[in-house]
């Protein structure tokens, strides 16, 4: 299958394994945090965030030492009424949704079954900063993540949130509620430039 630019008209190859890489030339990878072999992290911090993107984009790959709540906080602020989210998630047999506002972080990933714990086993997780340094209004979320385990225990959730602060985000923490980022957990920091 070609892929072809509606804007510009070129065409690409396909995407077939051999052909050349299809770059679309919207990202830009700005840094990188990983657990090593062996190892945990309370968090994974990203700072001196350049203010020359449009959007920022976290992509994960999570594991944690015992299942539980992934949360990301901006510019070190930990204030216990700065941050709204709303989620909604399915297993396969049921449905949930909920919101809780006036809290101290951002929800990543948290209804089901959390973020696995299990070897080998990882919420694969994506989420958009929208307008990062926009001052004229607070900072909004999306996020997408998912699970499989073991192909009993599925889980796949959509969440928003808002930091409720216009200054520009050029800090971001990601942690876990009571236990620690375990091995292999990677996560990428990535800038999506203007049209």
């Amino acid at each position: 299958m070609a892929v072809v630019s509606i804007k510009n008209k070129l065409r690409r190859g396909n995407l077939l394994v051999g052909n050349t890489a299809f770059d679309p030339a919207g990202f830009e990878s700005i840094a990188t945090g990983t657990v090593g072999a062996g190892s945990t992290s309370s968090v994974i911090t990203f700072s001196s965030i350049p203010s020359t993107y449009a959007h920022l984009q976290l992509r994960m790959f999570a594991r944690a030492t015992a299942s539980n709540t992934m949360f990301v906080r901006f510019n070190n602020d930990s204030g216990s009424t700065n941050y709204d989210n709303h989620r909604m998630n399915g297993n396969g047999t049921s449905v949930g949704a909920d919101a809780r506002i006036n809290y101290s972080a951002l929800f990543v990933s948290s209804r089901g079954y959390g973020i696995p714990s299990t070897a080998s086993i990882g919420s694969a997780i994506i989420m958009d900063i929208l307008d990062y340094t926009n001052t004229n209004k607070y900072k909004v979320t999306r996020t997408l993540s998912g699970q499989e385990l073991n192909n009993s225990n599925s889980d796949i959730e959509f969440t928003s949130g808002s930091w409720k602060n216009t200054n520009a985000i050029d800090r971001i923490d990601v942690s876990i509620d009571t236990s620690t980022l375990a091995q292999y957990t990677h996560i990428a920091l990535y800038g999506i430039k203007s049209a």
